[in-house]
């Protein structure tokens, strides 16, 4: 499903550090459960780079101070009713800082917040708890 959405996404596709540090812990929590081995984490994570390469993904810099500090805002705004984590505010954050108008994911409370500050969210709701 992640595929096909990311596939549909205008271009470029940002991705923040912490989307890249978030892609190679999955990736390494597969070879963990033994789905998948370290060629195949190595290609991926060669794919992606290629694909930044291309301009299909942007690599984004935003400063980790600027992260903390919106992620703190929208703590305020919407844990109280959504509860989300500290690591989905974080990613919505990054995606706010970033100007970016379309925000990827499955995670029902990342989504939650994402709409709430007036993002598009695609897959059309998230799914993961």
């Amino acid at each position: 499903m992640a595929r096909r959405e990311i596939k549909r996404a205008p271009v470029p596709v940002f991705l923040s550090p912490l989307s890249l540090l978030e892609i190679r812990n999955a990736l390494n929590m597969a070879i963990a459960r033994g789905e998948i081995g370290e060629t195949e984490r190595d290609a991926v994570m060669a794919d992606i780079e290629r694909q930044i390469a291309a301009g299909f993904f942007r690599a984004v810099q935003v400063s980790q101070a600027a992260i903390y500090a919106k992620a703190c805002e929208l703590s305020d705004s919407h844990t109280p009713a959504i509860l989300a984590r500290s690591l989905d505010l974080m990613h919505v954050a990054a995606a706010l800082l970033c100007k970016a108008r379309l925000f990827l994911s499955t995670d029902t409370r990342q989504c939650k917040v994402a709409r709430a500050e007036g993002l598009a969210v695609k897959p059309s709701m998230g799914t993961k708890e």
